[in-house]
């Protein structure tokens, strides 16, 4: 039972993130609306651990900056793009295959087994989010053909900077490990916004601070320590199934907090969801 709390609560963190975000996303562009996160994130997560005497080398902080380029700028800068050209419903969907894509780089990558119980967890979670995004991908228009790689990109970023980190930055404090990752990415994304955003169009609303409020200090600072605390201690495909419950709980936050439609086959999803997580995670 100990080892289900951690990722519960690290899944009830992330899955608000979507829902928080559309309060502040009416009053600034995506991308930029990223810069601002991760940079205020990392400028916290890096105060704080010179406080605490937190010690790095130039070399463990390049290669962290390279991890924040996959793990934070490229898989949520390709989704948002591709948000732009895809609905929601197909972006979920496909997103919520990442612990596969995971574990199968964590075997490659990384020698990790995929035994049988590890494949019918996997399995299970795959059925589980087909549940509760499938009806919803399958109602809506495809969009445009340009947003499926990006997507795909977005997918691909995620699962190899989630491989990565358990190779080369694991050993990493966690607030310079998170710190690093974070403020990298906001560098990396401000040119991208620039050439493709109208900065002017920030309104620094009171919706606006509200959700960077959370973004920054719940899911990104506790959320992300969660995440790589996880990583630090068990395989890629233990941690990265715990991501399988992200589609239900967005579209419950959604349903929550902007009164988004909820159906039986939502709920009916999280069994299966739930049983693959117990089984990932047994050891």
């Amino acid at each position: 039972m100990s080892g289900f709390v951690l990722p519960l609560v690290g899944a009830l963190i992330w899955g608000s993130a979507f829902a928080a975000a559309k309060f502040g996303l009416t009053d600034c562009p995506p991308l930029l609306y990223l810069v601002v996160r991760f940079l205020a994130a990392g400028a916290i997560l890096l105060a704080w651990a010179v406080l605490r005497g937190a010690r790095t080398s130039a070399r463990e902080v390049a290669v962290l900056a390279g991890l924040g380029l996959l793990n934070f700028a490229a898989y949520l800068g390709f989704a948002n793009v591709a948000l732009l050209a895809v609905p929601s419903a197909i972006v979920a969907a496909v997103i919520g295959a990442n612990p596969v894509v995971a574990a199968g780089l964590g075997a490659a990558l990384l020698g990790e087994r995929i035994t049988r119980r590890l494949a019918a967890a996997l399995a299970l979670g795959v059925a589980g989010v087909a549940t509760v995004t499938l009806p919803r991908a399958l109602s809506v228009p495809a969009g445009l053909w340009w947003g499926y790689p990006t997507l795909i990109a977005s997918l691909v970023s995620f699962a190899l900077g989630t491989v990565l980190f358990r190779r080369h930055g694991a050993r990493a404090q966690p607030l310079v490990a998170n710190g690093v990752q974070t403020a990298a990415a906001g560098i990396a994304l401000i040119p991208v916004s620039l050439a493709l955003e109208r900065w002017d169009a920030l309104r620094l609303t009171a919706p606006f601070a509200l959700s960077q409020t959370w973004l920054v200090l719940v899911v990104t600072i506790a959320g992300y320590l969660i995440w790589f605390r996880l990583l630090r201690t068990g395989t890629v495909a233990a941690a990265a199934a715990v991501q399988f419950l992200l589609p239900p709980l967005g579209l419950a936050y959604g349903a929550a907090l902007h009164g988004e439609a909820l159906t039986a086959a939502d709920l009916a999803g999280v069994l299966p969801i739930l049983i693959a997580l117990a089984l990932a995670r047994q050891r």
